[in-house]
């Protein structure tokens, strides 16, 4: 059996995958959490600009009043609170704001903690629900225990006995307001009080850049690292309370440097993942368990049960979840401010040894397109392949080493993220995606933003004088097809060779109408001869498709790196069109994230998407939408241009229907001999490459066939 489209064609050899809400299932026993010491034994596995959304300052206020004994969510409705709970093992405090398209996980998570209700346990929730009638798809009308549904804000107090509805107005809240953090922080730290005391952070997140999206009052704005600080800090001053023992980000990008360190005097305990967090989060039915445990049990149990949650929805190759000792902040930073230091020194001489290590050190949130990448690289990663001329550089790095082994206590990830080492940190490897105001005005970042200053500035020098390009461009590329896969290589100027920073290959089809090369497939380059300026990959040619029903597209991939894993991230861009919209310009901007097995499988795949105010997280689609592929067009010269898919000269349709439940992915290694590329649309290929000023050189050139 064949499918023929265009030019393309799958045959029946083809792998299938059907897509879930989330993603497939996986078997496989919950690991118990890798600790940093432990990581050489752990299972062996095997990642470019989102310039992070700007975000608008929060000119709103949003009063959640605590007096003695009433709680206020807004002037209409006062509820009554009793005097203090009876101390506990434990009081945990969620934070969950799902006025945003979470809605619906945001549901049953509140399930799930209430199936882990214990005595040993208050349980204290603070929930935003999205606006009846929005428009966006994914949004709940599910009901909630004996709450049932209801727009706007509640607090929850979940016990063995049920829930108990603290505010029953169903006012709104501006969730990115530091103010309604402190307040509910307030009446929790107060009201409830217990031996040790957990806050979890949920929605979407950025590291760096925020955490929160409130899509009904502040759709754009965000809580900075410092406002959750600040709220932390000011609560624990106004009740006398300690630091709070654990602290969670249920979100997405936040085992972030600059948020330990801004957190570290306000929390013994974080844990946070350097990747995306999937839709269905953390697992909070293992509360009931973790909170008969001291703080770092307790913090290992719910890891662990992330871990087992996310085998059980098939996306465990795709995620990272970090503990870190806030207590052992102050000592890497101190650590990293001596590496930046010695760094800025030598930089000169070591700009394209540092851009090698960056590009060496796994990266998180990537995105194919470079316009929606967050740019977070693995600081433990990084600082180790930093192979530096000077020798005190090479010692300050070790420190780092050592201070991150010390900080991080335990983590686990995924196969798609082997060796991570617990937290990132922020490096555009292209001056033109910094976004240095923003990235500075985090109290935490100047160290790091030294670092990256003297970079640029090196950078930029080396630029200018370089002469960075091909040495013969009307023989670059050179690429040949066999049945092995698709070869493609550049050469060099000498001085070329010494301050590149990045490259990559990409194959497509050579389109006459668009007078361009599309690609439909990139994987990463390198240097393959120093001496002659050799750079350029082999790879198998994948074709990707998506399919429902009738409906067929084609996808173009990025491979995201890592070189010990033992298996592939290909990063997809999409275009999501929410019932109604059918103007690309209007879409959503997503990206699938698949796994691709070594014999070409797709084996897990999960869909994530910038929002509105630089976060990132899961998107769900609402099946009667449509999706649209993206690809980059490379036109005459090396100008990249992503275009729709709608708008790619093909006899495939523009989109496909949304509903994940009927889509399947064909991911297929096809060779010359399946003639993939049939009539007038010849096979094409080029090569990119960037030096460490951010200069980009692209050539591209027909393959001969």
């Amino acid at each position: 059996m064949t499918r023929d489209h265009a030019g393309f064609r799958w045959f029946a050899a083809a792998v299938t995958m059907t897509i879930v809400a989330v993603a497939c299932s996986a078997d496989g026993a919950a690991p118990t959490a890798i600790r940093s010491e432990q990581v050489e034994d752990s299972v062996a596995s095997t990642t470019t600009a989102i310039t992070p959304g700007s975000i608008v300052p929060d000119e709103s206020s949003t009063t959640l009043a605590t007096g003695d004994v009433t709680t206020t969510l807004d002037p209409l409705a006062t509820t009554t609170i009793p005097e203090p709970a009876a101390p506990a093992q434990w009081t945990v405090m969620v934070y969950l704001a799902a006025d945003n398209n979470l809605e619906e996980a945001a549901i049953y998570d509140l399930e799930e903690m209430l199936a882990a209700a214990n005595g040993d346990m208050h349980l204290l929730v603070l929930v935003d629900r999205a606006k009846e009638g929005n428009a966006i798809a994914g949004y709940s009308s599910d009901p909630f225990s004996t709450i049932g549904d209801w727009v706007g804000a509640k607090i929850l107090e979940i016990s063995p006995d049920g829930v108990r509805d603290l505010a029953t107005s169903g006012g709104d809240l501006d969730m990115t307001d530091p103010a309604v953090l402190e307040q509910f922080l307030v009446m929790g730290l107060r009201d409830y009080p217990a031996e040790h005391t957990a806050l979890f952070l949920w929605d979407h997140a950025a590291g760096w850049t925020g955490f929160a999206q409130d899509e009904s009052l502040n759709p754009y704005n965000a809580m900075r690292p410092d406002q959750v600080a600040s709220a932390m800090s000011n609560a624990i001053t106004a009740t006398g309370a300690d630091p709070v023992d654990v602290v969670m980000f249920d979100a997405c990008l936040m085992a972030n440097l600059e948020v330990a360190a801004v957190l570290s005097p306000v929390a013994d305990l974080l844990i946070a993942s350097e990747e995306y967090v999937p839709g269905h989060g953390a697992d909070y039915a293992v509360l009931d368990d973790a909170v008969s445990a001291d703080p770092v049990s307790f913090a290992t149990t719910v890891i662990d049960g992330f871990y087992a949650q996310s085998q059980d929805y098939g996306d465990d190759s795709q995620v990272t979840m970090s503990l870190v000792d806030l207590g052992a902040m102050p000592a890497l930073m101190d650590a990293v401010g001596s590496f930046t230091d010695a760094s800025a020194r030598v930089m000169a001489t070591d700009a394209a040894a540092l851009s090698a290590a960056v590009e060496a050190a796994l990266m998180f949130g990537s995105g194919a397109d470079p316009q929606y990448d967050f740019n977070l690289r693995d600081l433990g990663q990084l600082v180790t392949a930093f192979d530096s001329s000077d020798p005190a550089v090479d010692a300050a790095a070790a420190q780092v080493d050592a201070a991150l082994s010390a900080a991080v206590l335990v983590h686990t990830e995924g196969r798609g993220y082997t060796g991570a080492r617990g937290l990132s940190v922020y490096f555009p490897t292209d001056e033109h995606y910094y976004d240095r105001e923003g990235f500075t005005s985090v109290s935490a970042a100047a160290t790091w933003a030294g670092l990256l200053d003297s970079y640029y500035s090196a950078g930029s020098g080396i630029s200018l004088g370089s002469g960075f390009a091909f040495l013969d461009p009307t023989n670059t590329p050179v690429a040949t097809y066999t049945e092995d896969g698709v070869t493609i290589t550049g050469t060099l100027t000498p001085i070329a060779v010494q301050t590149i920073s990045s490259a990559s290959v990409v194959y497509g089809f050579q389109s006459a109408e668009l007078d361009t090369l599309v690609g439909i497939g990139e994987v990463p380059a390198a240097l393959l001869d120093p001496a002659t300026g050799l750079v350029g990959a082999s790879t198998p040619v994948y074709n990707l498709a998506l399919l429902a029903g009738e409906s067929a597209l084609i996808g173009y991939y990025h491979e995201i790196p890592n070189a010990g894993a033992g298996t592939t991230l290909l990063s997809v861009p999409v275009l999501y069109l929410p019932p109604g919209v059918t103007d690309a310009a209007d879409a959503q901007q997503a990206f699938m994230i698949i796994t691709l097995a070594a014999d070409g499988s797709a084996s897990q795949t999960t869909v994530v998407a910038p929002g509105a105010n630089g976060g990132y997280g899961a998107l769900t689609m609402d099946p009667a939408g449509t999706l649209q592929t993206q690809f980059p067009a490379f036109e005459p010269g090396g100008a990249v241009e992503y275009i729709a898919s709608g708008d790619v000269p093909t006899s495939f349709g523009s989109s496909i229907p949304s509903d994940l439940a009927a889509i399947e992915i064909y991911v297929q290694v096809v060779r010359p001999s399946d003639q993939i590329f049939v009539g007038d649309t010849p096979l094409g290929a080029g090569i990119i490459a960037t030096d460490v000023g951010g200069v980009t050189i692209t050539e591209t050139a027909l393959v001969p066939q």
